[in-house]
């Protein structure tokens, strides 16, 4: 609901270059949020058979759904 005219644009612009079935586009406010937002999309979406592909001990983000999907390293056992 919050957003303003260059934010409406720019979605309508992507809108147009993406294959027809789009109808939405999501802003966020940095990377964890935005990885968090995508995988919770992705698992709603995915059916009975789905599954994610992440980067082994790569860092996605901070968030806790983002830290599981680059599994156990230092930056996340304690969660």
């Amino acid at each position: 609901g919050y957003t303003h005219p260059q934010a409406i644009i720019f979605a309508e612009r992507l809108l147009a270059a993406l294959p027809s079935g789009y109808a939405r586009v999501f802003y966020s406010d940095d990377g964890s949020t935005a990885i968090e937002t995508a995988l919770k999309m992705a698992l709603q979406v995915g059916g009975k058979k789905r599954r994610l592909l992440s980067f082994c001990g790569g860092y996605h983000g901070d968030t806790f759904v983002a830290m599981a999907a680059a599994g156990k390293n230092h930056f996340n056992r304690p969660f």
